[in-house]
């Protein structure tokens, strides 16, 4: 009965583990799509910013011809 009630217990303990892993690999999982969604918004901010000085560059250089 107690090698039985210790096989029992290695085996839920087994599971919790089993259980808290999954929770964390979903976690992470979600931490990466945060991470990737971010890293895109910097992107097109980067993008954005080089645009718009792009462009006041432009207007700067035809102030400057006329």
């Amino acid at each position: 009965m107690i090698k039985y009630n210790k096989i029992l217990e290695n085996i839920t303990n087994k599971g919790a583990g089993l259980i808290r892993y999954e929770n964390i690999v979903k976690i992470i999982a979600k931490l990466k799509e945060v991470l990737d969604f971010m890293i895109k918004i910097a992107m097109i901010e980067i993008f954005a910013s080089a645009t718009l000085a792009a462009k006041y560059k432009h207007k700067e250089n035809i102030k400057l011809l006329r």
